[in-house]
């Protein structure tokens, strides 16, 4: 077939679509960005299938045609390419996204743009306060990466992301000392309960891997708020918020043992 009568946008039922089984990409944490960016503007961006109406690139689109309760979808069957093209493919197109990198301040100006417009850039994974500027800083401290990768972990549950061992300690340590009569009073009490918090550990990447396969829509977003992650749209990866206080701080250090290099 001519390549170029092959790269004809057509209507695909999703039925039809089958995800690429090997995709080495994990996309759960963009879905629901990309819901948002189609009910913006549409779906302006074809899916590219091989001959076998397998996904060579737009695995996150589909997902989000999926969450969208739609039939179809727009896609562009390359059916010249061989299978090994189609796999080389599969993988340029996710590699080249990683080798861009925002300019700040043009991003910022155009942003500033839209003020007023009624268009919520946050819905489409941006942050206005400016942690996408700090999260692409972070992309190298001390020589490594300090975003982690989700891989999909069965059933795992929020409760899963914390260990509460060390505060549970400082908390009973607390409540014995009030017991013998140490003179705290129930103000105070509540205040040093409340900075034992400080011992409860967060395990980033069970963190990364509830938000991208197991959270709901209002659960990542209450995760992001919470900033237990910073998601960066051009990584897709997630960072510990301990970092970023770190680098405003003005003190980068080597990246904490157990964060994925």
């Amino acid at each position: 077939m001519d390549p170029e009568t092959a790269k004809k946008i057509e209507l695909v039922a999703l039925a039809d679509i089958h995800p690429y089984e090997n995709n080495p990409r994990n996309n759960g944490g963009a879905v629901a960005k990309v819901v948002e960016s189609i009910r913006e503007f549409g779906f302006d961006n074809p899916i590219l299938l091989d001959r076998d109406h397998v996904i060579i690139a737009g695995h996150t689109r589909f997902e989000a045609a999926k969450r969208l309760g739609l039939e179809s979808a727009p896609c562009i069957v390359l059916a010249h390419l061989t299978e090994a093209q189609a796999n080389a493919l599969r993988l340029a197109d996710n590699k080249t996204q990683e080798m861009s990198s925002w300019d700040y301040d043009k991003l910022t100006a155009e942003i500033a743009k839209l003020d007023g417009s009624g268009i919520d850039v946050r819905l489409f994974g941006f942050d206005v306060g400016g942690e996408q500027s700090a999260t692409e800083a972070l992309s190298d401290v001390g020589g490594k990466s300090i975003y982690y990768e989700p891989k999909e972990h069965p059933a795992l549950k929020l409760a899963q992301c914390f260990d509460t061992s060390v505060y549970d300690a400082k908390i009973a340590a607390l409540n014995e000392l009030r017991e013998g009569g140490g003179g705290i009073s129930d103000c105070n009490f509540n205040a040093l309960c409340e900075l034992a918090h400080r011992f409860v550990r967060i395990d980033f990447e069970a963190v990364a891997n509830y938000y991208a396969f197991n959270a709901t829509d209002a659960e990542r977003e209450a995760l992001e708020r919470l900033r237990c992650v910073l998601v960066d749209g051009g990584v897709e990866g997630f960072v510990e918020d301990d970092l970023l206080r770190i680098l405003r701080a003005g003190k980068p250090e080597p990246a904490p043992a157990g964060v994925a290099s």
